[in-house]
């Protein structure tokens, strides 16, 4: 069951959860106020609520307002199913001036079309897009809407309104992340090398972790093409001389997706390795043990397409799977580890077996404990039931007769 409540983005970094305590102290329902850091970017704001009317409140007090000067977006907590159901009726009107009073514009709105939700969007570096987002509440109003809204003007200045699609999300893509950023660069610094690419919009630069060599941030292109053109880019590109890596921008939803996606890819990937007899696995490492010292020891035998280290459950021991690219090489790194030098060093090693494999060797394991269970139950079962008849025949606590044949030929 999803919790009710409320999210408020573009929080200006300077803003704590004190301050938003504070500025919601009159709301009598509030549970929980969780504050989300973004480095040096806006942030974000998880408020638990436990009632609806305070919630419908908060997101028409607050929608669109600016706190210390900076415009913020408020919305209800949704599941990804509303979520889903909500974006075929959806629409983004763009080309709204950056000092839009998002009050007046969303009033005049919602006395033309019947609207759900509609929202603010904005760049990494906290300045209001000139886009909103608008939720209606059917097709229907949102077909007509954008039908009539489209190059029409407010406020004096033309204003375009889309259907929102999938398409329409790709073609849009503008941000991407960057990494590998010098530390003494500038927000300036960076700005002036991505416009190499294209025109830019916006660029952020994040706080660097300590120790680190490089830092990390976002840059937002006018268009899709120049955000598109920089992702495609490598480092060793001669069109990117300071070798920044950059990436399309995901959000936290399709992050997670794409990390399944890939360790779902490496499952499947590891499995068929092992089917072929690939991977190697060693068990009894000790702390000196890592995975560069397994990977000088069997390089020699073929090329080693990874070593993954994991702790192991006995004795603060580690165990490590080793796959290779060929067959051969696996077969005889095998012999060579299973040598009198490893064996002293309690390191012992086997070629590693497909989950498939496993659970059909366990299937058959309890098959046989169940199968020799049932054959060692058996004589008991026979003997229960020859005291029964033999207390039946002679009186029960009648000592048993010496064989079944005495038994059934009357011989006592």
């Amino acid at each position: 069951m999803s919790k009710s409540g409320f999210v408020i983005k573009n929080l200006d970094p300077t803003i704590s959860e004190v301050d938003i305590i504070t500025e919601l102290r009159n709301f009598k329902h509030i549970d929980s106020i969780s504050l989300m850091q973004n480095g040096k970017g806006f942030n974000s704001c998880i408020v638990l609520c436990s009632s609806f009317n305070e919630i419908i409140e908060a997101v028409s007090r607050y929608n669109g307002s600016r706190m210390r000067g900076v415009m913020i977006s408020v919305q209800p907590i949704k599941s990804k199913e509303q979520m889903e159901g909500e974006s075929e009726k959806s629409a983004f009107i763009s080309g709204l001036k950056d000092d839009l009073d998002f009050a007046l514009f969303s009033q005049r709105m919602k006395t033309v079309y019947c609207i759900s939700s509609m929202f603010p969007l904005f760049r990494c570096d906290g300045t209001f897009t000139g886009k909103v987002y608008v939720v209606f509440d059917t097709i229907q109003e949102r077909d007509a809407a954008v039908s009539y809204l489209n190059g029409t003007t407010y406020d004096g200045a033309p204003i375009q309104a889309e259907k929102f699609t999938k398409e329409y999300t790709t073609s849009q893509q503008r941000n991407c992340f960057v990494k590998f950023i010098p530390l003494a660069w500038t927000q300036a610094r960076l700005t002036e090398y991505c416009s190499r690419f294209g025109d830019v919009e916006s660029c952020i630069i994040r706080d660097a972790e300590e120790g680190a060599e490089f830092t990390t941030g976002f840059v937002c292109f006018v268009t899709n093409q120049a955000s598109t053109l920089v992702c495609s880019l490598t480092r060793e590109d001669a069109q990117n001389p300071e070798k920044l890596a950059f990436a399309p921008y995901l959000s936290a939803t399709e992050r997670k997706k794409l990390k399944q996606r890939e360790r779902a890819k490496a499952e499947q990937e590891q499995e068929q390795a092992c089917e072929e007899g690939r991977v190697l696995l060693l068990r009894g490492l000790g702390e000196k043990n890592t995975a560069e010292w397994v990977r000088q020891q069997l390089e020699a035998f073929g090329e080693i397409v990874d070593v993954h280290l994991f702790s192991g459950r006995v004795g603060g021991k580690h165990s490590c799977y080793v796959t290779f690219a060929e067959e051969p090489s696996a077969s005889n790194a095998l012999r060579f580890l299973r040598g009198q030098r490893f064996q002293k060093q309690g390191i012992y090693s086997l070629l590693a077996e497909s989950k498939d494999r496993l659970a059909k060797k366990k299937t058959k394991e309890a098959a046989k404990k169940t199968k020799a269970i049932q054959m060692n139950a058996e004589p008991k079962e026979l003997e229960l039931d020859l005291t029964h008849m033999n207390d039946q025949l002679y009186g029960f606590g009648a000592q048993p007769s010496s064989s079944i044949f005495d038994v059934f030929m009357g011989n006592f």
